[in-house]
């Protein structure tokens, strides 16, 4: 784990770097009806520029995926997002991947 902080209290975020230290890997949660903006930054490297969000969502609360219906709710993976400002979708659980330059 990576010691983390951010001013929105609504949030549940964790962060972990990889093995090899070159991959920031960051949890978030957002329960709120708002998009948030995530800006991370570390003590020691760069952030690669680029990220990787893996996303589940959706705009209605109770959706869910029943068996024998059609999906409602998937995994969204979203590449190229700018690792300095990530938008954190509403109602959302995420998994975000950042490269680490060093």
């Amino acid at each position: 784990p990576v010691a983390t902080s951010w001013e929105c209290d609504a949030l549940d975020i964790t962060a972990a770097l990889s093995e090899d230290g070159r991959f920031l890997t960051i949890g978030v949660v957002n329960p709120t009806a708002e998009a948030v903006t995530l800006r991370p930054a570390l003590a020691s490297g760069k952030l690669s520029g680029a990220a990787t969000r893996w996303t589940v969502a959706h705009e209605d609360e109770t959706a869910r995926n029943l068996p024998g219906e059609a999906r409602k709710i998937d995994i969204v993976e979203t590449s190229g997002l700018d690792a300095m400002s990530l938008a954190v979708p509403p109602m959302s659980a995420n998994v975000i991947r950042i490269r680490i330059q060093r």
